[in-house]
């Protein structure tokens, strides 16, 4: 069951929106506890992500990752969907969406 509060989130399989390939990549990244995700810059993470298995993700990767750090710096957990415009702005952003 995915936890409603970050003070309750014990795994990083506890969060929303991550399952265990996820949390098995944010462990790889030296993520590895829910609360390590606060404050986290989630555009960086992902390409750290990319660069230690040396391929590149799906942005649904990404929209993961801002749910985490959004759940993790004490939101409310989101549905995935709310995280395409913010991922798409980042993306727009960083000079990649063109």
């Amino acid at each position: 069951m995915k936890a409603e509060h970050i003070s309750i989130a014990s795994r990083l399989e506890d969060m929303p929106n991550i399952g265990p390939a996820v949390a098995s990549l944010l462990r790889d990244a030296g993520i590895h506890e829910p609360t390590d995700m606060a404050g986290q810059d989630a555009l960086w993470l992902y390409d750290k992500i990319c660069q230690i298995t040396r391929q590149t993700h799906s942005t649904q990767l990404l929209d993961r990752l801002l749910s985490a750090v959004d759940f993790a710096d004490g939101h409310s957990p989101k549905k995935l969907e709310e995280f395409v415009a913010k991922r798409n702005a980042l993306i727009n952003d960083s000079g990649r969406g063109s």
